[in-house]
C-alpha cells in the first residue's frame, strides 16, 4: 500500500520552487518520482547544469536516497 499523501504531491510544482531558489540538486532529486512522458521536458534545463552532478553526489554522502537513479537518467540522455 503507497502513502495517500506522496500519492496527492504536485512534483513539478515542487520541482519549480526549487529551480526558482537555485536548488537544482533537489529539484533533480525530485525527477524520480516525476513520469516518464513528463520527466523529458525537465531534460534540457537539467543538462545546463554544470555543477548538478557534484551537488548531487553531495546530496549522496548526505544520506538523501535516489541521487544515482536521477544520475544515471541524466547521464543517459
Amino acid at each position: 500500500m503507497s502513502c495517500p499523501v506522496i500519492q496527492s504531491l504536485s512534483y513539478e510544482k515542487i520541482m519549480q520552487s526549487c529551480i526558482n531558489l537555485g536548488k537544482h540538486e533537489f529539484a533533480a532529486l525530485l525527477l524520480q518520482y516525476v513520469p516518464d512522458e513528463r520527466r523529458e521536458r525537465f531534460y534540457e534545463f537539467f543538462s545546463s547544469k554544470t555543477n548538478l552532478f557534484r551537488d548531487l553526489e553531495k546530496l549522496e554522502k548526505r544520506g538523501l536516497c535516489g541521487t544515482k537513479k536521477v544520475r544515471q537518467w541524466l547521464s543517459s540522455h
